[in-house]
């Protein structure tokens, strides 16, 4: 018989103790116009975001397919990157 004291939960657990396991509320997303690279291929997809990019001086090249990838921005959710290249 499952005691009306523990919610079936078992012993340790007293009738209350639900609220433990229910999610804590997410936080809001921010987003912000965030400057990246992106492959100038039309067959290719890539990009990248340009404070997480190695590559100091002139354009990047593609790593997926090796072309030129040109400057641009995306709306993106905002990573922090304490890491300067």
């Amino acid at each position: 018989m499952i005691s009306d004291q523990t919610n079936g939960l078992g012993p340790g657990f007293v009738k209350g103790d639900y609220h433990m396991f229910q999610r804590k509320p997410t936080e809001e997303v921010v987003k912000e116009d965030t400057a990246v690279w992106e492959c100038s291929s039309d067959e290719c997809k890539g990009w990248m975001r340009a404070n997480f990019s190695s590559h100091s001086e002139g354009s990047p090249t593609c790593p997926i397919c090796g072309s030129k990838m040109d400057e641009g921005t995306r709306l993106l959710e905002v990573i922090p990157n304490p890491r300067k290249f």
